[in-house]
């Protein structure tokens, strides 16, 4: 981080500080310790679009929300699932969000079942049917 720190006093286009940004937390060091002007997020939004409202309330000084329901994230599963057939076709949107059913499900009671049946269902039907049965298992059993 002390390039990024090096180079934000050196220049006067704006600086993005990139890295190792998990948690809001990390957000704020990096912030703090660079003087950066900007953070990006990266791998801490896989599978958790949720962190971009964490990050914009601890930017402006509120409370972080609680977290998703699994509910919550097997329907923006759901949602991400079908926008991903929509714009880039039933092969390509299927063989994408296959690695993203991993990260929106990890450590939760059951993900790897649920995991196992999504990421090796051998066509459409049968992803679909196994995030209807995730969604059914996040409304009935968690």
């Amino acid at each position: 981080m002390e390039i990024h720190k090096t180079i934000k006093r050196s220049c006067s286009i704006p600086i993005i500080g990139n890295g190792d940004v998990c948690t809001t937390n990390d957000m704020l060091q990096m912030f703090e310790d660079t003087g950066c002007d900007a953070v990006m997020i990266g791998r801490a939004a896989q599978g958790n679009p949720w962190f971009f409202r964490e990050a914009i309330a601890v930017l402006n000084g509120r409370t972080i929300p609680n977290p998703p329901s699994l509910l919550d994230i097997a329907n923006t599963c759901k949602r991400h699932f079908e926008l991903l057939l929509e714009n880039r076709g039933e092969h390509t949107g299927s063989n994408m969000m296959r690695k993203h059913f991993s990260n929106y499900i990890k450590g939760f009671p059951g993900a790897a079942k649920f995991r196992q049946s999504l990421v090796t269902a051998p066509d459409l039907n049968a992803m679909h049917d196994a995030l209807s049965e995730f969604i059914f298992a996040a409304e009935n059993i968690y």
